[in-house]
This record gives C-alpha cells, sequence and structure tokens, in this order.
C-alpha cells in the first residue's frame, strides 16, 4: 500500500472540492453517483487527514478536522466570490453598499446584509442536488426582543 504525504492528502482534498464547486456552478456536468462519490471521497480524506494530524499533535482528530474544514469553507467562500465576479464583471453600487453594510457595528444591518449576499451569490449554484431554499427572512424584532435577544 502507497503511503502519502499529509502535502498530498490536503492537495486532493482541493482538487475534489474545486470540481465538487464547478458542479455545483454548472461549470462540469457530473451524474449524482459522482457527486456522492466525490464527496464521499473528500469526506474520507479528511478523516485520514485528521487522525493524522491529531497524531502528529497530540489534539482530537474532531479538532483536526474542524481546523481542516475551516480552510475549506474559506476557499469554497472564495472561489464563491470569484465565481460570482466573473459572471457579473460590471460594477454595481448597489452590491458595494451591501458588501460595506455586512461590516455594519448595528448588527441588524449586518446581518440583513449578509441574506442580501447570501442570496446573491446563491444565485450562481445550479447543481440540483444542492439546490436548498434560503431560510425565510427573520420576523422584525421589537425593541425588547432585540435587547434580550428571544
Amino acid at each position: 500500500m502507497a503511503e502519502y504525504t499529509l502535502g498530498w492528502i490536503s492537495e486532493k482534498i482541493s482538487e475534489i472540492d474545486d470540481l465538487i464547486f464547478r458542479a455545483d456552478t454548472g461549470q462540469i456536468t457530473l451524474t449524482a453517483p459522482q457527486y456522492e462519490s466525490l464527496q464521499e471521497d473528500a469526506k474520507s480524506l479528511m478523516n485520514t487527514l485528521a487522525e493524522d494530524m491529531a497524531h502528529r499533535s497530540g489534539k482530537s482528530a474532531a479538532e483536526m478536522y474542524e481546523e481542516r474544514e475551516k480552510v475549506r469553507r474559506a476557499i469554497r467562500l472564495a472561489a464563491t466570490a470569484t465565481r460570482y465576479t466573473e459572471l457579473h464583471p460590471e460594477e454595481d453600487p448597489e452590491v458595494d453598499a451591501i458588501f460595506k453594510a455586512m461590516s455594519s457595528d448595528d448588527v441588524e444591518v449586518a446581518a440583513i446584509a449578509q441574506r442580501r449576499v447570501a442570496e446573491l451569490w446563491a444565485s450562481i449554484f445550479v447543481n440540483k442536488c444542492n439546490e436548498q431554499a434560503l431560510p425565510p427572512p427573520l420576523p422584525p424584532m421589537t425593541l425588547r426582543q432585540r435587547i434580550f435577544r428571544r
């Protein structure tokens, strides 16, 4: 049995994630079994990576899995932003304002902006395997509810 380095495993996870992302955004076509196989391969490699890194670091495999999962989410977020920009290269002051509002000190304004960005970016995902409706908007909160966050 061949031995693989952690770097190779990590690179392979990134390659698989790229294929999944390209399928999710309609850049390539995969059958449902192919798509599921890629997801299973990525999960298996993630488990192997986490276990080996845990053994080397003294942390738990769950902690190491979560650390690498954060990297995967960051890469997917960057790929989503890049793909959205490729599909919509024109400058849009409204979209720029939404992104600026995401960093607002007003939690409610930032949350609305984040939902709006999710709606914009959701438009690039076309793979039927991953179609999910966005959650309905939250009902307006009263001042008391905002204070006590209920």
